[in-house]
């Protein structure tokens, strides 16, 4: 990610107990099973854990017991969609039982293709805020939170969710923000979710810590890096989901569906897009600046970084040219010190040495589009705040048409057309979400070639009332004569 900064990387592995060198490494897998034929008349688990399995049909049950298999249940259980009810989870400690469905049963398994582990997308250089110091929020200065706020301090009602490897439940910035916490208790230390959370919607207002972009919008929380449990968070009433991990740089159509089906429940999905050679340098085959996934998804808004501390020409006497405002790489000049950027990320956020909430009722300084997309997530939740109503695309809408334009910067001219619509702008974005909530009295503006075409009030213009969102309806339209 870059030069100056060691990179820190947290890989979750599904074996916690265990070296490589002591078990051989479980490895995941989905199928579809869209007839019976595919699906076990019988399943039994042993005390160590092993499935045995019984089919219909002999050839398919003499595979299976060749090979140690721990999971064999439906991954999306509670999904509306169809196909993913056809959806199974596999694990073994063998991938060859993958490769063998898909050469000798691809008529039973149309669907088969590996889970990859999910990757958090930060990498921290942590410091605890002692004795309640004061240190200036450049980033929420960047985005203009505090004006925002003056619109709008969130709404308690609008849930955000956050699916990570785990929470401080107790943190005293946090605590108070959480509606729901799904999952098993993770033991603190240095959990990338406390500090995901915070950016969202930290206890605001309450003289303590940091704030947190959604002011007082709520948390559901979840501990799991995978994307059930976003779907999971979608059904249970998050209006904004965040998902600080990649699953890799390959698309999968079952992933694409289960985005589908949270759209489709009026969920708005946030993402870090990745943060370049810090996450490319852990996933073989993926370079620092594919598209990632979830992020890259239909229906994902894919988030990526700039930097928010120092004026465009400051000097650090250490680090250089280092952290400028809205500038998308954190070492003026060091092309590797960026975090990824494509085409389908759809805007920025600072995402260089930002605050954020750490385990312990600790605060520190972290880096990654872990902590950009949160950002965005929780400004997501102020325009629900307005006008709840409003579905993932208005929303999207809302934040791409009041971004700030950063091509114009010198320093970001070399990636035009591969940081999206520009830099989130709190204030801007509220302001148009009020614009458009229900009743809104909008001037409209039209042009006529029609020389008597004149508008109601006699002077070419009129003032109309636009229903949007839950309301729906019509407006008047004005002319101009």
């Amino acid at each position: 990610m870059k030069k100056l900064l060691i990179s820190i990387i947290i890989l979750l592995s599904i074996n916690l107990c265990f070296s490589q060198s002591q078990l051989p490494q479980h490895r995941n897998f989905r199928i579809s099973i869209p007839q019976q034929k595919g699906t076990p008349t019988n399943i039994n688990i042993t005390n160590s854990g092993e499935y045995i399995l019984e089919f219909s049909d002999l050839q398919i049950e003499l595979l299976f017991s060749s090979f140690n298999v721990y999971k064999f249940e439906k991954e999306f259980p509670t999904s509306t969609t169809p196909l993913l009810q056809t959806i199974y989870e596999i694990e073994t400690d063998d991938i060859q039982l993958m490769t063998n469905l898909i050469n000798d049963f691809s008529n039973v398994y149309p669907i088969v293709e590996e889970i990859p582990t999910a990757l958090i997308t930060n990498t921290p250089n942590d410091f605890g805020i002692t004795g309640g110091a004061m240190i200036k929020d450049f980033a929420k200065e960047l985005m203009r939170l505090e004006l925002a706020w003056d619109i709008t301090t969130g709404d308690p009602n609008i849930l955000i969710g956050i699916t990570d490897n785990g929470f401080d439940l107790n943190h005293v910035d946090l605590s108070s923000q959480i509606v729901t916490y799904f999952g098993p208790v993770i033991p603190t230390g240095n959990l990338h979710g406390t500090k995901v959370a915070g950016c969202a919607a930290a206890a605001t207002n309450n003289n303590i810590g940091i704030t947190g972009n959604g002011y007082s919008c709520k948390l559901l929380l979840d501990a799991g890096l995978n994307i059930n449990n976003m779907l999971e968070l979608s059904q249970n009433g998050a209006k904004v989901i965040n998902a600080s991990f990649v699953t890799g740089c390959t698309y999968s159509q079952v992933d694409q569906l289960v985005m589908d089906e949270m759209y489709n429940n009026g969920t708005v999905v946030v993402a870090g897009a990745g943060n370049g050679l810090s996450t490319s340098n852990q996933i073989v085959g993926c370079g620092p600046n594919d598209l990632y996934y979830p992020a890259s998804y239909d229906h994902v808004i894919s988030v990526s970084s700039v930097g928010s501390r120092n004026n465009i020409g400051f000097v650090d006497p250490v680090f250089g040219k280092v952290n400028w405002k809205d500038c998308h790489e954190q070492l003026i000049g060091d092309l590797s010190t960026t975090h990824t950027h494509n085409s389908e990320v759809d805007l920025v956020a600072p995402g260089y040495q930002v605050l954020s909430t750490a385990d312990g009722n600790q605060y520190a300084e972290v880096w990654g589009t872990s902590f950009a997309s949160p950002f965005v997530a929780g400004i997501a939740g102020l325009i629900l705040s307005i006008n709840p109503c409003l579905d993932p695309d208005e929303v999207e809408t809302i934040l791409k048409t009041s971004a700030n334009n950063i091509y114009l910067i010198a320093e970001n001219a070399g990636y035009i057309g591969q940081l999206g619509a520009g830099r989130v702008d709190a204030f801007d974005a509220v302001i148009l979400a009020s614009q458009m909530a229900q009743g809104s009295n909008i001037q409209l503006t039209m042009s006529s070639t029609d020389a008597n075409c004149v508008g109601p009030d006699g002077d070419g213009t009129a003032t109309a009332n636009v229903f949007l969102g839950c309301g729906g309806g019509s407006s008047t339209y004005l002319f101009m004569g």
